[in-house]
């Protein structure tokens, strides 16, 4: 299944006109020096989506069959290759959007809620696209304030304060509040609180 590879050069993608395989097998030696640091779980979900990246949904889900991958050291290491594999060319295409104004840096946040950045740069380094230096530098960059913006403003115990009965509810409000936290439609604590009285009126008057 690794004859499936396939280079395209098909609108914006950026992968370089050379063979599938010839591709791989150079971004799996860059991968192996930019995985250094990373651990032992982290080093193989890094090098197997490099692969990953130029299978197809079927034949990756076969490629990690044959392999028997599923967890490792209590890493989800099949999920995490399944979902590099998926969003390696987002970096890339954000970057470029965010050149023609056409989305905001909270579309990296989005990425930094569902996979740790520091794997998605590694990534980004070992297949080394189009643009590459300059794209990288960006997302090095802008990988650190994603993460720290996704560390809740407010918790449940601030809407308990506010006379919100525990419960489900709590929750699903504190998701509501963090989704607005992430698009930067609330930047600091009295903003949040603010944002939260409003939506619990809402909630009351929908109630009632």
């Amino acid at each position: 299944m690794l004859y499936e590879l396939q280079s395209s050069l098909i609108g914006e993608n950026p992968y370089p006109m050379k063979s599938g395989w010839d591709y791989v097998l150079t971004s799996l030696d860059r991968g192996k020096m930019f995985t250094e640091e990373l651990s032992e779980p982290e080093k193989i979900s890094v090098l197997l989506s490099i692969v990953g990246t130029r299978l197809s949904n079927d034949s990756l889900t076969r490629f990690l069959d044959a392999l028997g991958l599923y967890a490792y050291q209590g890493y989800q290491l099949r999920t995490q290759i399944i979902l590099l594999s998926k969003i390696h060319l987002l970096p890339y295409k954000i970057f470029h959007q965010l050149q023609k104004q056409e989305v905001s840096t909270f579309a990296l946040r989005r990425i930094a809620r569902i996979t740790d950045l520091k794997l998605v740069i590694c990534l980004s380094k070992a297949l080394y696209l189009g643009d590459s230096e300059e794209m990288l530098t960006w997302l090095e960059e802008k990988s650190d304030s994603a993460k720290k913006l996704l560390s809740p403003i407010l918790r449940g115990h601030h809407i308990l304060k506010m006379g919100m009965t525990p419960g489900p509810k709590v929750g699903k409000l504190l998701r509501q509040l963090h989704e607005h936290q992430i698009d930067e439609k609330v930047k600091n604590f009295v903003e949040a609180q603010q944002l939260a009285k409003s939506l619990l009126c809402k909630r009351v008057s929908s109630d009632s």
